[in-house]
């Protein structure tokens, strides 16, 4: 009986953890699901409401906008936030990257160092998995190619 509720502990501590996401070593910001939005405010202390979700009254959404260094090179990094119950349910990154898709492409290679869900071929990846959303993937406007990707254990639309 006690190793039946060991498992089963482990289990669950095992399952929660594999929502996560880790983009560090490209110069991307990492983030723990279901931290407060207060102790993000003072991990970012210039995080901002944007809004809340036109498809769910529950969820509150944040953002900031910072230049960082991705890859060694300064781009500017949109970062989303949304809290459901004061929790971080999910986040996404846009990283303006210029117009070169082998920036996009060296970009990929290394995230996928930290990051099983990134498959060796394709530029679109997703992964779902035990309430988990994982995804990255490129979209773009007329002047640049756009970085999009993040974490969610509330869907791709909030």
């Amino acid at each position: 009986m006690k190793y039946f509720l060991f498992f089963i502990v482990f289990s669950f501590f095992t399952n929660e953890n594999e929502c996560e996401i880790d983009f560090n070593s490209v110069g991307i910001n990492d983030y723990d699901l279901n931290i407060s939005c207060s102790d993000l405010k003072n991990i970012i202390p210039e995080l901002k409401k944007d809004s809340n979700s036109k498809l769910d009254d529950d969820i509150s959404i944040y953002s900031y906008i910072i230049n960082q260094k991705i890859l060694n090179i300064n781009r500017k990094v949109e970062y989303y936030f949304a809290f459901k119950e004061d929790k971080l349910q999910a986040y996404v990154f846009n990283v303006y990257s210029g117009r070169d898709i082998k920036y996009y492409k060296f970009f990929v290679k290394k995230a996928r160092e930290n990051n099983a869900f990134i498959s060796e071929k394709g530029t679109s990846f997703l992964e779902t998995k035990n309430n988990c959303e994982k995804f990255l993937r490129i979209k773009s406007n007329p002047n640049q190619i756009i970085i999009f990707g993040g974490i969610s254990k509330i869907g791709s639309y909030w």
